[in-house]
């Protein structure tokens, strides 16, 4: 009988150029053709996220959205004899408390936990789409600002660091795992951390070439706080539309991508 396996891509999370995922989802049927299970979709990852970290309110979703949703893809997991690959990025910002109702499903599974790093201008800058697609209406300037202070308390601050103090996450991570069930994977190039995911679950990564990720460029997304500010309380589509614009990047990344200053 194959041994069980899950591959799980932790974080870090709000990446701008969010390889792992998009990958997952390209590959999805020539992964499971090749014996790979890919346990969750994109959406059914992050409903899953919300109902670990109590967050689905603040997504505008009610308990019953979110209910069930990491069971689900546990159960998935068990249930296929061999590798499964899962990404739930954001999950990295979890507790002590709340990864360990994560992990308690999986207890007897082998799992590999995998974190990939960006650059920071990168991270920073992913943590500001992050705001805008929730409507916030912090300019660019002032957010890199607050996250940059070394004595901030601010909520943005504090909320970028849980998910990208990388020793932090992996104390809070790693105290379960040895050392050889633990990876990080740090390069500029982001087709690499898709290669090196697959290379973890023994997949060949040449069977599947990375799809490079949508980027949102810079240019045209400092407009957004100020449209942000004047669709602030209003019910309409205009908040809608700027969700599925930071969801649906329109700027291809090419090599390493456009960083902001």
């Amino acid at each position: 009988m194959s041994r069980r396996k899950l591959i799980w891509h932790i974080g870090l999370p709000d990446a701008a150029r969010a390889v792992v995922p998009v990958n997952l989802t390209a590959h999805r049927d020539s992964l499971g053709a090749a014996g790979a299970q890919v346990a969750a979709t994109t959406d059914e990852g992050q409903l899953a996220t919300h109902e670990l970290l109590r967050t689905h309110r603040q997504a505008g979703l009610s308990r019953s959205d979110v209910e069930g949703r990491w069971a689900r893809i546990c159960d998935r997991v068990w249930q296929h004899k061999g590798v499964s690959l899962l990404s739930t990025p954001d999950l990295c910002a979890a507790d002590k408390d709340q990864l360990r109702m994560a992990l308690d499903a999986l207890i007897g599974l082998e799992v590999h936990l995998v974190v990939t790093v960006d650059s920071f201008s990168q991270q920073a800058y992913g943590g500001w789409l992050a705001e805008l697609r929730d409507g916030r209406t912090t300019g660019w300037d002032k957010y890199v600002a607050r996250v940059l202070a070394p004595t901030s308390e601010h909520r943005q601050a504090e909320e970028f660091w849980a998910g990208h103090d990388l020793g932090a996450v992996l104390a809070r991570w790693g105290w379960t795992f040895r050392a050889e069930r633990l990876h990080v994977v740090a390069d500029r190039d982001v087709g690499e951390h898709w290669r090196q995911f697959l290379d973890i679950a023994g997949v060949r990564p040449d069977d599947f070439a990375p799809v490079a990720p949508s980027y949102v460029d810079p240019a045209g997304v400092a407009v957004l706080p100020k449209v942000n500010r004047r669709a602030r309380g209003h019910e309409d589509p205009r908040r809608r539309t700027l969700g599925d614009v930071l969801a649906r990047p329109v700027q291809p990344a090419r090599g390493g991508g456009r960083r902001p200053r």
